[in-house]
């Protein structure tokens, strides 16, 4: 269920991102959804993951459909969800974030859509896709025990 309403968030945020095509500003109020609420809920999954990874190894029993899915849901959620935040998507919000810091909002708003909008939009999409397959894995190992 957390991972639906990450994915949710992610559809959201390029919704958001893509109206915002035409101004910098709207993006501005994507600033207020970094909270502590958010980090748990964006860094709980990955947590999740990383252990259930530990348990899958430790526990032994490498066969069967379900701790494959659930060896799939965890390693595309780790890397598809968290990594693309991390490498991609937070880079990219940092350089908008120094260039409006730095320049003011006109030269903001023209980064914003020749240098931010397309990858950061991509990425976001990217983070969606993964964060719903994980959750399909992991809705399929349920359904199967």
């Amino acid at each position: 269920l957390k991972l639906a309403q990450v994915s949710l968030r992610y559809l959201k945020s390029t919704t958001l991102a893509l109206k915002a095509q035409r101004s910098y500003e709207p993006l501005e109020k994507n600033v207020k959804i970094l909270n502590p609420c958010f980090f748990a809920v964006f860094m709980g999954g990955p947590a999740v993951c990383a252990a259930l990874l530990v348990l899958l190894f430790t526990k032994g029993g490498s066969s069967g459909v379900a701790w494959w899915l659930q060896l799939l849901g965890a390693l595309v959620l780790i890397i598809g969800e968290c990594g693309v935040t991390v490498g991609l998507n937070v880079p990219l919000n940092d350089q908008l974030a120094k260039v409006a810091k730095q320049d003011g909002k006109g030269p903001a708003g023209t980064f914003f859509t020749k240098h931010y909008l397309g990858p950061w939009t991509t990425w976001n999409s990217v983070r969606c896709a993964a964060s719903v397959v994980a959750a399909t894995c992991f809705a399929v190992v349920l359904r199967l025990k």
